[in-house]
């Protein structure tokens, strides 16, 4: 009986390691997970209210609601 299982472990060591699938699933995810990286750097970069960062267009907001200063025009103010 030892020998029978001494075989099916050198069976198992000449088996590959994965399959094509497996390969293409988990290669698939990580190409997945760098292209979308690069576009949240992207969309970061140049809109980064978008993705949750303090932009100038927040900082001016939290400035003119500092007491004591006047806030800039805004465009809706004429409405």
């Amino acid at each position: 009986m030892a020998r029978t299982a001494d075989m099916r472990h050198n069976n198992y060591l000449k088996e590959p390691f994965m399959d094509n699938g497996t390969l293409f699933v988990i290669g698939g995810a990580i190409v997945i997970s760098i292209i979308s990286f690069m576009a949240y750097a992207v969309l970061a970069f140049f809109y980064p209210e978008w993705v949750g960062i303090t932009g100038k267009v927040a900082l001016d907001a939290e400035q003119s609601h500092v007491e004591g200063k006047e806030a800039p025009e805004h465009m809706m103010d004429k409405f």
